[in-house]
């Protein structure tokens, strides 16, 4: 396993087969941008909600954040599932990583960050 966030890249693969939601979440939260962990919370919330053996099953292969985006890869297709990944992770294209505040992408380095104007002028 790797962790190279300063480079703008977050790979968390899976362990063994698949992660779960709660392994994701315990992952996730102690990784991720400060400004994300309220919009990663909601998004974890939204698919337990669809979690359910009748429903969806929500296994993920892993999730990555590369170039201040979230890519996450469901091990089962569903397309509610899909589309709650895909509504959260543009919500979190456009949100500071270092605040929370609506943002937008900027290039930081040599990389690209969703940052507000006040934390991209720090």
């Amino acid at each position: 396993m790797k962790y190279a966030v300063g480079d703008g890249i977050l790979e968390i693969p899976a362990t063994q087969y698949e992660l779960s939601l709660c392994e994701m979440a315990s992952t996730g939260l102690s990784l991720l941008p400060n400004g994300w962990t309220s919009t990663f919370t909601e998004l974890v919330d939204r698919l337990r909600e669809v979690d359910h053996p009748c429903r969806a099953n929500v296994r993920f292969d892993a999730f990555t954040v590369q170039l201040g985006e979230l890519h996450m890869e469901p091990r089962f297709p569903d397309p509610v599932v899909h589309g709650i990944i895909r509504k959260f992770s543009k919500k979190l294209a456009s949100t500071c990583t270092r605040c929370g505040r609506p943002g937008q992408q900027r290039r930081w380095g040599l990389t690209r960050l969703p940052l507000c104007a006040t934390c991209f002028g720090l």
